[in-house]
């Protein structure tokens, strides 16, 4: 049976008693005239307060505070992909979020119509996309789902082409033409 301290005659707390020793080693470790500075704003130790802390001024919990909510939370910022605006002329960056594999598919396509090269998807399935351009080109792109979402990260991406551009594009289609030019038709009818 475990006993508490309090309760153990026997027990001497002899840890917590304050000796000649120990004002000894404060005067050796401990620096005076400390200044701290948070967010532009200093703090000072002065020195004749020497074993009084209540006086000094402390940060508030505003000051200390982070813009984090949680620890989950601190870490990398990806860059977020968006459909309605970067859909037109895509830009790719290793991190880079997409909201679903076929919306990374699609933005792959029109990359490729954009550009004129003919990518195509070596891997190509419910969890992970491979793009590449043709034999003996650098150009690749790696993308895979982050697990138990439908969330999908550029994983590794090479942008420089070595191959030359193609007259004819197998992604600039009736449906690419259409998606491109349809609000245009719809304002101007004529």
């Amino acid at each position: 049976m475990v006993t508490e301290s309090n309760d153990d005659p026997d027990f001497v707390d002899s840890e917590n008693d304050i000796d000649e020793d120990d004002d000894l080693s404060y005067e050796q470790n401990v620096t005076d005239d400390i200044q701290i500075e948070v967010e532009g704003r200093v703090f000072e130790r002065a020195k004749d307060t020497k074993y009084e802390i209540d006086d000094l001024e402390y940060p508030t919990c505003e000051e200390l505070r982070s813009d984090y909510e949680s620890d989950e939370e601190v870490g990398y910022r990806f860059p977020e992909f968006n459909a309605e605006t970067d859909m037109q002329n895509p830009n790719f960056a290793v991190g880079q979020k997409f909201r679903s594999i076929e919306e990374f598919r699609q933005a792959v396509r029109n990359y490729g119509a954009v550009n004129r090269y003919n990518v195509k998807f070596n891997v190509n399935d419910e969890n992970r996309v491979q793009g590449v351009c043709k034999l003996g080109c650098q150009w690749k792109i790696w993308a895979s789902k982050v697990k138990n979402t439908s969330t999908v990260h550029i994983k590794s991406y090479t942008p420089e082409h070595t191959c030359n551009r193609d007259q004819t594009n197998r992604h600039c289609t009736y449906l690419y033409l259409a998606n491109m030019y349809i609000e245009t038709f719809r304002v101007d009818p004529k």
